[in-house]
């Protein structure tokens, strides 16, 4: 049976935000097709923190398609994260899964 998925997203949220926000919830459409997340989350006691941070992490990828050491090189995380215009999170999970260190 084919579904047509949603993503509903906050008007009032930033640009910044919305985007962050569509690729968070694409995420989640594209790694767990067959889990409705909002469902899991509101109406059981199912963990869902394991598929949050996938989403998270998928949106980290949109946000940050590049890094290298030498981005990182003599700076802090907030200092990368400014100069990328990005959260210091966001960040952390992309550098995680680079395997620098």
């Amino acid at each position: 049976m084919l579904r047509n998925r949603i993503i509903t997203i906050n008007k009032n949220l930033s640009s910044k935000d919305k985007g962050i926000t569509c690729e968070h919830e694409l995420g989640h459409a594209v790694m767990r097709k067959k889990y409705n997340c909002t469902y899991l989350k509101t109406k059981t006691f199912f963990n869902v923190n394991k598929f949050e941070k996938e989403a998270d992490i998928f949106s980290s990828l949109f946000e940050i398609p590049f890094i290298s050491k030498d981005m990182l090189m003599g700076k802090t995380l907030d200092e990368t994260a400014f100069e990328l215009n990005v959260s210091k999170y966001l960040l952390d999970l992309r550098i995680s899964i680079c395997n620098f260190y």
